[in-house]
């Protein structure tokens, strides 16, 4: 293998990181299994390095999967390494991100990889709630392995060989990959609710370690507070005008004018983020019926030429451009409530604000809408922490 390809998964992890700050745990471990010659075959690291590291001075543990070993699969000691990472993180009180690049489930080792990987998701479950959970994707993660992502906090996906599926394209009855690719990172961010943002990778990197500057190590070590530089008592002029893209009030009213949006590309009438009120972070639910494009024109209306607004479409600076009645949504209710359980779990307080003329009528939407609403409520309901709504 070539020392280029080789250092791919090492790359990833040192751009991520502060400079030199990764230690890696586990270097020595490598396959155990001897079926099918595998014996035979360098397994370095089995797949996987692990290990802890620092994004801007705080602590974090994080796996990088190495492609150039059995393609990155999950056989039983890759599997290993990585609960005994969560194992690491959780008694830490430290984030635990993934770095995906994986060939799937190593069908060499059976029944002992199978077990491996319900191991993950078993400590998944447990740190849910207590530690940060950050999957970035930047290879394939498919099957089982899709389990992954969504059983974490906040994922990111590299928008070209970014690939999540459970079942691949052409798998799927009546369709097909040049007709519909609904493994591609463009589908996912748009239709599964689970990627939070794509991007290159550089972007992704720069993405993840924003958001870390947002969030707490673990569950009791409180809100994130920082020295708070803007003028507390500035104005906001013509804020009323802001109310339909609440993106733009949102913006105007953070801390420097510093907003996060957490999967803005699904959901768009539900918007959920992050952003520092007088240095605290706050989390946002907010309705919007209304995205505007990069050059202030509004979804729907023409650009260049072509019509954009169809929820999905994208405009030409590749930004979202969308627009919609102003109701509450089974797939928007479903994007607040698991965004309020995570503010929660982590002591943020939530700030929300409404602007909605009532719920989507519609016979696709009807028989679900009570579930998701009863969802909506309860996470409210239940959120231990201060909660402020703002009626816009």
């Amino acid at each position: 293998m070539s020392d280029t390809i080789e250092s791919l998964a090492h790359k990833r992890i040192n751009e991520l990181l502060d400079e030199n700050s990764f230690f890696e745990i586990g270097k020595l471990v490598a396959a155990r299994n001897t079926d099918f010659n595998l014996n035979q075959i360098d397994t370095p690291s089995d797949g996987v390095l692990t290990g802890s590291g620092l994004i801007d001075g705080r602590l974090v543990y994080l796996y990088s999967q190495d492609k150039t070993v059995l393609k990155g699969s999950i056989g039983e000691m890759h599997a290993k390494k990585i609960a005994a990472l969560y194992d690491l993180a959780i008694k830490s009180g430290a984030p635990i991100i993934g770095l995906i690049d994986c060939g799937g489930i190593r069908l060499q080792e059976s029944i002992d990889a199978l077990e491996g990987l319900g191991t993950i998701y078993a400590k998944q479950v447990q740190a849910k709630g207590v530690i940060p959970q950050i999957t970035a994707i930047y290879g394939k993660c498919g099957g089982g392995l899709a389990l992954l992502p969504a059983l974490s906090d906040f994922v990111f996906m590299e928008k070209k060989k970014g690939r999540l599926f459970v079942n691949t394209p052409n798998a799927i009855p009546h369709n097909r990959k040049e007709l519909c690719d609904t493994a591609a990172a463009a589908y996912q961010n748009t239709h599964s609710g689970i990627v939070d943002q794509i991007g290159t990778a550089k972007e992704i990197t720069a993405a993840i370690r924003e958001l870390l500057s947002f969030l707490p190590s673990h569950c009791e070590e409180g809100v994130v507070t920082e020295v708070c530089t803007d003028d507390l008592n500035r104005s906001i002029v013509g804020i009323g005008s802001l109310k339909e893209d609440v993106r733009l009030l949102l913006g105007e009213l953070a801390d420097n004018h510093h907003f996060v949006e957490i999967k803005r590309a699904y959901a768009r009438e539900m918007v959920t983020g992050f952003l520092r009120l007088n240095g605290m972070t706050i989390g946002i639910v907010a309705n919007s019926a209304i995205s505007y494009a990069a050059d202030g024109n509004v979804a729907g209306e023409k650009k260049s030429g072509t019509l954009v607004g169809v929820a999905g479409s994208y405009d030409a600076d590749g930004n979202v451009a969308w627009k919609k009645e102003a109701v509450l949504t089974i797939e928007g209710a479903n994007k607040a409530a698991d965004f309020l359980h995570f503010c929660d779990a982590f002591q943020i307080p939530i700030l929300s604000f409404t602007n909605t003329t009532g719920f989507e009528a519609s016979l696709a939407a009807e028989p679900k809408l009570p579930h998701a609403l009863a969802s909506l409520t309860a996470a409210f309901a239940a959120a231990k922490v201060p909660k402020v709504n703002v009626l816009l």
